[in-house]
């Protein structure tokens, strides 16, 4: 990127692998005929991932100078698997905001989210106020649902492998956010 270029709307991610992007869009589609779903926009299938980091719009020097710094952090992390654990509505089903599928185990992603905060403040961004917490996207409510939120359970999910981390570009536009990954670092091999 130019020095002085237009401003990156950008997050920090993990991707999905095609299994599990897959076994996500048929938990969408299962979930989007419930009476209570009227009022959710669903995510597209390849824009569901994990953010670790979201960074807003900022410079293209900044992401550069963010760049170098994630590229130090994430090879002390090792790839793993990480569990879906299943779908629910959050913060509550009484508050609902997001339709989410929890990831576990929480404190290797939490380590790895913790580190790319610390580069992310070094390389001048605020501090992140909320606590992480892993998930996957998969719908926002606009409004309030005219039917409580009852989420069957869904299909087993595969894992997440998180193998890498990937700096996204988020496109705004009238049909949702569309995402192009800028850059990707690969996490540690296991032993």
């Amino acid at each position: 990127m130019k020095p002085g270029g237009e401003r990156v709307r950008a997050f920090l991610a993990v991707g999905l692998g095609d299994e599990l992007r897959a076994a996500l869009v048929l938990a969408v589609a299962e979930l989007s005929r419930a009476e209570w779903a009227r009022p959710v926009r669903w995510v597209k299938g390849d824009s569901i991932h994990l953010t670790l980091r979201f960074l807003g719009s900022v410079s293209p020097e900044l992401l550069a100078e963010l760049g170098s710094r994630v590229g130090e952090v994430v090879p002390r992390h090792v790839a793993h698997r990480a569990r879906v654990t299943g779908v629910a509505a959050f913060p509550s089903a009484r508050r609902p905001k997001v339709i989410a599928a929890d990831v576990e185990p929480h404190e290797r992603l939490a380590a790895l989210a913790a580190d790319l905060e610390q580069a992310a403040v070094a390389s001048g961004l605020e501090p992140e106020s909320r606590r992480f917490r892993p998930h996957l996207t998969l719908g926002r409510l606009r409004g309030r649902p005219d039917a409580s939120i009852r989420i069957a359970s869904t299909a087993a999910l595969p894992d997440l492998e998180v193998d890498a981390v990937t700096l996204y570009r988020s496109h705004l536009d009238r049909e949702g956010a569309r995402y192009a990954a800028l850059s990707r670092w690969p996490l540690a091999s296991p032993r």
